[in-house]
């Protein structure tokens, strides 16, 4: 769907004429699936701040069937133990089950890296959860928040 939609994009934009190439480009790279590492990062830290605790928002990512219920038995290369350290270090509570917890742990991963020993939070979700960035992207921007 991201790739059939960036396609009929691009067609729309060869059949202009006169765009410079900084703009296809432009265009190309605000599609999720060209986002790099740092543009994931800025995303879950920033982006999602404002929609994180918004009702429609936890439903929608609570119907992501794709992040298992129980995710947080795997301990993501460590990055859980971490996470659930740093967070009771705060007197908050370890992360719970469900998927919006999931989504609250990726942020929170992003968030503390660099507090963190275990480093590759980007490699360590993308490989666990591969769809999860182009799925919150697309509820955010249903939701009307800009990203």
């Amino acid at each position: 769907m991201v790739l059939d939609d960036l396609a009929h994009a691009l067609k729309n934009l060869s059949q202009s004429s006169f765009i410079p190439l900084i703009l296809v480009k432009e265009h190309v790279l605000a599609y999720v699936f060209f986002w790099n590492e740092d543009r994931k990062a800025s995303f879950f830290i920033y982006d999602i701040l404002d929609v994180l605790h918004n009702d429609e928002f936890k439903q929608s990512v609570e119907a992501l069937l794709f992040i298992p219920d129980n995710w947080n038995q795997n301990d993501h290369n460590g990055l859980l133990t971490e996470m659930d350290n740093n967070r009771k270090n705060k007197g908050l509570s370890g992360y719970k089950s469900g998927q919006y917890q999931y989504v609250l742990f990726v942020s929170g991963s992003y968030t503390h890296e660099h507090e963190l020993a275990t480093q590759g939070v980007d490699n360590i979700i993308t490989k666990q959860c591969p769809r999860l960035c182009l799925e919150v992207v697309k509820i955010v921007r249903d939701l009307g928040y800009p990203v």
